[in-house]
């Protein structure tokens, strides 16, 4: 009788450290599967997991990182107006703003992008 009482007892304290680390083996477990599996897309992790930086991630895993938004964007806008919007904004664009988390379209780009399209219905340069 004092076997299996011992068995059960391990297998509860086995239990209850499994659940008091459930934080750290689901951080671990997303940290292994990021960096192994999703490694070889190119991810680029954030410094900060904070909702920023979780949605950078989310957005680089379904294929929507600075480059391909801001294809869509030339194409709605043509590459002219954005580059001159970019520039007006004053933003950094491509790798570094996607590295550092910075917004998608946000900001300055977006409002220049904005006023770019309303140039461009206008017939305004």
């Amino acid at each position: 009788m004092g076997f299996f009482q011992n068995v059960v007892e391990a297998v509860g304290k086995g239990f209850n450290g499994f659940v008091g680390n459930i934080g750290k083996h689901l951080k671990n477990g997303l940290f292994a599967w990021l960096t192994g599996a999703m490694g070889g897309i190119g991810l680029n992790l954030p410094q900060k997991w904070d909702l920023k930086g979780i949605f950078s991630v989310v957005l680089q895993i379904m294929g929507l990182d600075w480059t391909v938004i801001r294809a869509r964007i030339a194409k709605e806008v043509g590459e002219e107006n954005l580059a001159r919007a970019e520039e007006a904004g004053g933003r950094r664009t491509g790798a570094a703003a996607n590295h550092q988390g910075e917004g998608v379209c946000g900001g300055h780009v977006g409002h220049a992008v904005r006023k770019g399209r309303r140039n461009q219905r206008s017939g305004a340069q």
